[in-house]
């Protein structure tokens, strides 16, 4: 896993991590939400941000 092995971070963080975002997945699918990355809307200065 990048955050593990590029970033060091520790497997209790990575747990936490892995947690979190199952919770978020949870959530977004009971409220009718895309879990599609490609759907979610961005900002347009993180679009831009990849120029420079």
């Amino acid at each position: 896993m990048y955050i593990e092995i590029e970033k060091n971070y520790s497997e209790n963080t990575v747990t936490s991590y892995e947690y979190d975002l199952q919770l978020f997945l949870t959530f977004l699918t009971d409220h009718g939400c895309s879990t599609c990355l490609m759907r979610l809307p961005r900002p347009k200065y993180v679009a831009l941000s990849y120029i420079y």
